[in-house]
Formats: structure tokens, C-alpha cells, sequence
């Protein structure tokens, strides 16, 4: 079943991947003016196989050569089916079969058909070749037809095998291990993972387990994680299997002295494809700025490719090594699914050498998504008078990667440093105080960019997005995806209209005091106290004259109201938000709708009707827009038409089509096109969806949900921001009245305090 993760407000709340934006090569670099002295320089090679072979697998680098296996062109035909394998050098010369690996001996007499395939392939610090291969032969009854759709699964297996395979450089046989016995009570048994120790010690994996096997082939032990992505070596000769440690990716050393994980060693936050070292680095990693390594010494993370100078983003690489001659070999699916080639690109160290022709323009971020890192590396290929440089600040420092948790560090830091005028030429606001810095004249109006554009104009955009965003007749911002900031729920249980106060939020809550979970596990008390604070932050603070309301009597009354809710999250096996929902325990769902067929997901888990509540506002018009990445130019930009021409460029109906998994378009062409394929059906929908243990298959929106969807999206009012410091003094003071150690009208008092010190300062 595909799993749906949606948008909550609690994304503002707590972000779960954070990648810092580095400069430099194989140092790190504080100055943020910096530049590399060197850069990698890609060369994607479309590697042909050799005659004869159909597709490749297994890519394996060893010193100056590299081995890969094949699969003939007719395999689909033959009876009996088995790899080859080849030896390259790493500069694709004297490509040659190893003329001595053969499995034939495997086909039993009374065999039809059958394979043996190299599952997964290593060369050992030796230089031998070692192969763990799984084989399976079989013939079918009788009266079985060819056609018969169930023909495979009536298959009677002569022989299954699972065997690890010590070769030469020839592919001739050194060492053979025959490990069927130990897999032979499970089921459709594959080999996914493969690793040998320093002590000979091979080490296999599959599903959630991994078997270890001495070095004469006898089983020692088997250990389960919760998943076996890969197992890597670690620098003392060990072998450790990938997987996550709550929101970080962690490597869990297996022990054999204990026969089971030992040690966890935690990644950096923003880790993804994790790869084994060398003599200089513990681990390499990719994560969105571009292929990180961990020096062996002093373990610091260090950048050393860099995606953006690059012109590269390969999100799905599945090899990289690090070469004696300081180039990065890497292999990744191919891009053009062509099967006759290998999709390796090498990256050269070059110097880096600044184009005077080039106008570099900055672009801040706060956790950027990974299309717009790719559109980014997009323009800067085509550009001949323009590049962006990223920079993100998802961290305490932009020039740093720290496996620390002070995340909202870097958004206080960026927030600060546009105050004080080190603004860079464009930001994405999405999670910016933007109200903010339009009050202190810091962001351009875009619209006479955009009625100056040749192929845009106002009318290109859905009405109620401009309409809603503008402040005082100006535009300072544009977006090319947003999301429907919503509270959901049954209309027999909150109310048949949209909207309600916070009066009426509380009356629904304690009409329902008999629901252990109203609104799900999720809110606590300071969840609910910031999610009620953010949506009313219109009442609470003018930006404008500087005035602040946090001693009001409606503020006071949202701590006294938060405080009747827990502490902490409940998470639990026994309890789940599908499970709350389908049988009327939760009422309410604070969501954000990406697309037209979550609205039907959530229509069907409320029983078949749904009112869109929105939040708690006290115009009752608390159904907002949620912005995807938000740009906005600087009054500070030192090329303001270079920027609109980057920007520009996700705000066409062609691109913003292609990327439609992103949210709703705010192009009125891309929308006008995704809301047909909602009405009519498209293979771009899904055949169904589903969350946790809850699936609907997907059906057409009639007129009435048309109608519906369409009036929500016209009505959305405004966006929210989030102001990290402002959020901190909230949360320090009303701790201690939820802590009993101030009174409620005491909390409020000094909140007041506070943030009017803060926005006087700010102002």
C-alpha cells in the first residue's frame, strides 16, 4: 500500500532533514565570500556493454579497475539463465569477460528451466572477486499451460540454492561456500546485502536480518534490524548495516563477540546514500548540497563535491568511490533508461576559475526542496549571463554540517542578517517573517516585473494567490506550488460551515470531552498554543505601529485553554490517526491538502462527508494558504532582472506541470490542467491511496466537490510565517504557567513584555 505522509502544521513545528550549505574543497570554509580553489568537473559516460549483454548490475571499483555483471540479450528466452562478468578499466579501456566464471554445474537433469544470478558482487582489499549467487530450478506439471496466469506459481523446484563464491581476476573458483541450508525454511529468499570483515568473516542480508558466516562457510549467527538497506565497512575492519536512528540515518555495527548490533554511530543530520571510505575518510555520504565525506582523524564533515558548481544533482546514486588520483567514481540509475549502456559519471578535480562574464546572484534558503535544487543547477547550465549560488541555512551555521540539534539556528541567523541589511539577492521566504520585512521596506514589489514580463501577466495566476498575498496593492513575494492550510473534519460533529473562532474551536472541544484524542495524538499544549498563536498572529502583533497584544484577555484565555491539553505527544502501537478518525475518536484533522486527491482520502476517512473548518481565526476565516518555496527579490539584489529571470522560470504553466507532485499550481493554466485529470482521470492519478492501514481507491471529483474545492481555494485568506525568536519567548514563559509556577494573567504580562521589546527592536 503506498503510504501518504501529509503536510501538518506541525512542519512549521519540527523539520526533520537538515543539510548545511557548504563552500569549499575537502576544507571547510567559514568567510561566506569564499570560492573552491578546485571544483569536480562531471563526465557522464554512456558506457556501452558489450556485445551481446542485455542490461548490467553489480558495479564494483577495485583500485584502477572496476567489474560489473551481465545478463545476455535472449534472457528472457532462455531456458537457463546466469550472469557474466566483466573487468574494465576505470578509464574504459581493455574491457574484457572473465572467461573462467561459469554455473553451469548447477542445472540439475530433471530441470525445464532455471537461473542462477549474481545477487550482489565485492572485490576484496586481495583484489579476488566475491559473489554470493542465488540459484532456483524447476520444472511444471503436465497440465500446466504456457499462457496460464498461474503457471509460475505452480512451478515445482527441483533445487534452490544460495552460495558465496571466492574468484580470481580470471573468474576462476578460489573458495566456494554452499549456505542453502541455512536459508532453506524461508520463502522467497533473496540477497540483498553483502559485506566481508577484516577477519574473513562474510556477512549477508536480506529483508530484516543479516547472517554472519565464518570464514570456512558455517553459520554463526543471525541478527535482525529493522530493515537491511546496505551493509558497509567501517574503518576497523567491521561491518555495519545502514538504516535510521529516529529522524538521523545511523550505521548499527554488528558485534561478534556478542552475536548481535553493538555500537550506533549516528550521521549527520541530512545524510542520505551512505557509502564506505578510504585510508583518509570513515564514510561518504550524499546529502542535498552534494557528497560528503567523515575524515578517519578528527571526524569533522567535510564537503567535497559540491552539486551547484558541479551542474549536477544525482539524488540517486548507488556507488561512489573515491579514486587514488582524487577523482569520484559514481554510478546511478540510468536517466535515460537505456539498458544497453552504464550510467557512470567521474568527477575531475579542476580549478575553479570565476567566469567575468557571470553575474553571481545569492539565493537563501531554509531547507530547499530537492526539484528546486535541480531547477537551480537547470538554470545555471543554460544561463550564459547568470548563476545561482545557494545558500542554506538549515543549521547554526551556513559554511558548517554539525550533527548538533539547534536547527532553528540558522533561521534566526538568516532572519537577522536580512534585518540588518546583509540581505542576499533573493530568499525563499517560506518559513520567513515576511510581513516583517515588508513593513521595513526590505523586500521589491514584483509586480511591475511581472507586467513587464513578455510572457507573463497577472491574469496567468489563480486570483484569490495574488489577491492574498498582496500587501497594500504590492506584491513581494510569489510561489509556484501552495498547500491548503486546513483543520478538517465531519460537518454532523464540528459544524456544516467553514470557519470558526476561537470560542467556537473550544466549544466543539469540550461538547467532545468524552474523546480522549479530539485532534489527534499530536497536539500538546504547546503545540496547540503556538498553532492557535500563529493563525491569529494578526491579533496579536500590528508590524506596522509596533503595538503588541499578548496581555489581552483573548490570549490569556488560548493558554488556559492549552493548558488542559498534555504534555507530550502519545505515540503508541495501539493508537493510530487512521484509527482515531474511521471510528469518531479524532474529529478534527489540522492538515495541509496538496492536491485534489487528498481531498477525496480525507473525505472518505470522515465517513464520506467533510467540512474544510479551517483554524481557529477570529474573522472565522482560518483557511490559509500555505506557500511551497516562496521567492522573494531584496531590496539589497544587485541584479534585479537576472533574478526574475530565475525566478520566472517556476512560474510557467510547462514547468509547473511537470513537477505537479509538488502542490497546487498557482499557474491558472498548470491548475486548470490538474483539476481535468481529477474530473476526467489521468495515469498521472493514483490508482488508489491510502495512510497507515486505510486504503480508497480513487474515483472522478463530481460537480459538487469541483464546486467545493474551488470556492475553498477562492476563499483562502493570507498566509503564515513563523518568527523563531517570537515563538521562543512564548514557549519560555508560558511553560512556567503550565508548569504552575506563574499564573496565567503573570504569563501573559511578561510575554507582553517581551515581545514589545523584540518588535521595538525589530522595527
Amino acid at each position: 500500500m503506498k503510504r501518504y505522509i501529509f503536510r501538518t502544521i506541525f512542519i512549521l513545528l519540527v523539520l526533520l532533514i537538515t543539510t548545511i550549505y557548504l563552500i569549499g574543497c575537502k576544507e571547510n570554509i567559514d568567510d561566506d565570500n569564499d570560492t573552491p580553489d578546485y571544483i569536480y568537473y562531471p563526465d557522464d559516460s554512456q558506457f556501452p556493454l558489450p556485445t551481446g549483454a542485455a542490461w548490467s548490475d553489480n558495479i564494483t571499483v577495485a583500485g584502477e579497475m572496476f567489474y560489473f555483471t551481465t545478463m545476455p540479450d535472449e534472457y528472457e528466452e532462455a531456458e537457463f539463465m546466469s550472469n557474466s562478468i566483466y573487468s574494465s578499466e576505470i578509464n574504459f579501456h581493455n574491457v574484457s569477460k572473465l572467461p573462467n566464471y561459469s554455473v553451469k554445474n548447477d542445472i540439475p537433469i530433471d530441470a525445464e528451466e532455471g537461473y542462477t544470478r549474481i545477487q550482489e558482487m565485492i572485490v576484496d582489499e586481495a583484489g579476488n572477486i566475491w559473489v554470493a549467487e542465488r540459484g532456483e530450478y524447476y520444472y511444471f506439471p503436465d497440465d500446466i499451460a504456457e499462457n496460464d496466469p498461474e503457471r509460475w506459481h505452480s512451478r515445482i523446484i527441483v533445487k534452490s540454492l544460495i552460495r558465496v563464491r571466492e574468484l580470481d581476476n580470471t573468474g576462476a573458483e578460489v573458495s566456494a561456500f554452499d549456505v542453502s541450508n541455512t536459508f532453506a525454511n524461508i520463502e522467497f529468499f533473496n540477497v540483498t546485502a553483502f559485506a566481508i570483515d577484516s577477519n574473513g568473516l562474510f556477512y549477508i542480508g536480506s529483508s530484516k536480518s543479516i547472517y554472519v558466516f565464518d570464514n570456512n562457510g558455517n553459520h554463526l549467527f543471525t541478527t535482525d534490524v529493522d530493515w537491511v538497506e546496505r551493509l558497509i565497512n567501517t574503518p576497523d575492519g567491521a561491518v555495519a548495516s545502514l538504516g535510521w536512528a529516529g529522524s538521523v540515518r545511523a550505521l548499527f555495527v554488528i558485534d561478534v563477540s556478542q552475536r548481535g548490533i553493538g555500537e550506533t554511530i549516528n550521521l549527520p543530520i541530512g545524510a542520505n546514500r551512505v557509502f564506505s571510505g578510504n585510508d583518509e575518510f570513515s564514510f561518504i555520504f550524499t546529502g542535498d548540497v552534494g557528497i560528503y565525506a567523515i575524515d578517519n582523524i578528527t571526524g569533522n564533515v567535510i564537503l567535497l563535491l559540491n552539486w551547484m558548481d558541479s551542474n549536477r544533482i544525482y539524488d540517486d546514486l548507488n556507488n561512489i568511490t573515491l579514486l587514488s588520483d582524487e577523482r569520484i567514481f559514481t554510478t546511478h540509475r540510468n536517466r535515460n533508461s537505456d539498458s544497453s549502456v552504464l550510467a557512470i559519471t567521474i568527477f575531475s578535480r579542476v580549478p575553479h576559475i570565476e567566469r567575468p562574464d557571470i553575474t553571481v546572484l545569492t539565493l537563501a534558503t531554509f531547507n530547499f526542496h530537492h526539484d528546486m535544487w535541480n531547477a537551480v543547477v537547470e538554470f545555471n547550465n543554460t544561463s550564459t549571463t547568470h548563476r545561482i549560488e545557494v545558500k542554506d541555512y538549515s543549521g547554526s551555521n551556513p559554511g558548517e554540517i554539525t550533527i548538533g540539534d539547534d536547527y532553528w539556528a540558522g533561521l534566526m541567523r538568516l532572519s537577522t542578517e536580512i534585518i540588518t541589511g546583509n540581505a542576499p539577492d533573493i530568499i525563499d521566504v517560506s518559513r520567513l517573517p515576511v510581513n516583517q520585512y515588508i513593513a521595513r521596506g526590505l523586500l521589491l514589489d514584483l509586480y511591475p516585473l511581472i507586467d513587464a514580463d513578455p510572457d507573463l501577466n497577472r491574469t496567468d495566476f489563480l486570483p484569490s494567490i495574488l489577491r492574498n498575498i498582496e500587501v497594500d496593492g504590492g506584491l513581494y513575494r510569489i510561489f509556484p506550488f501552495f498547500f491548503i492550510d486546513t483543520m478538517v473534519g465531519n460537518p454532523s460533529r464540528i459544524g456544516s460551515y467553514p470557519g470558526w473562532n476561537i470560542d467556537e474551536f473550544v466549544a466543539v472541544v469540550n461538547a467532545n470531552r468524552d474523546l480522549d484524542f479530539p485532534f489527534g495524538m499530536g497536539f500538546t499544549k504547546q503545540e496547540l498554543l503556538f498553532t492557535l498563536v500563529l493563525y491569529n498572529i494578526d491579533s496579536f502583533i500590528d508590524w506596522h505601529t509596533g503595538t503588541v497584544f499578548f496581555d489581552s484577555d483573548e490570549f490569556i484565555s488560548i493558554l488556559e485553554f492549552a493548558n488542559t491539553l498534555p504534555d507530550t505527544f502519545h505515540w503508541g502501537d495501539d493508537i493510530t490517526d487512521v484509527g482515531l478518525m474511521r471510528s469518531g475518536q479524532q474529529i478534527i484533522r489540522g492538515t495541509s491538502l496538496t492536491n485534489f486527491n487528498e481531498y477525496l482520502m480525507y473525505q472518505a476517512l470522515f465517513g464520506g462527508e467533510l467540512v474544510f473548518k479551517g483554524f481557529p481565526e477570529e474573522n472565522r476565516n482560518g483557511n490559509t494558504i500555505g506557500p511551497s518555496t516562496s521567492f522573494a527579490i531584496t531590496t539589497n539584489c544587485s541584479d534585479v532582472e537576472g533574478a526574475w529571470s530565475f525566478i520566472r522560470s517556476f512560474l510557467m504553466p510547462e514547468w509547473q506541470d511537470d513537477h505537479y507532485s509538488m502542490g497546487f499550481p498557482t499557474n491558472q493554466h498548470a491548475f486548470d490542467i490538474r483539476l481535468q485529470e481529477a474530473i476526467e482521470g489521468s495515469d498521472r492519478n493514483p490508482v488508489s491511496m491510502g495512510w497507515e492501514d486505510f486504503t480508497v481507491r480513487w474515483t472522478p471529483l463530481t460537480p459538487e466537490d469541483v464546486d467545493l474545492i474551488l470556492a475553498l481555494i477562492d476563499s483562502l485568506h493570507g498566509t503564515v510565517g513563523r518568527d523563531q525568536a517570537l515563538f521562543d519567548i512564548i514557549s519560555e514563559d508560558a511553560a512556567r504557567y503550565f508548569n504552575g509556577q506563574a499564573t496565567a494573567r503573570d504569563a501573559a504580562r511578561v510575554i507582553q513584555n517581551r515581545i514589545s521589546l523584540y518588535v521595538s527592536e525589530a522595527s
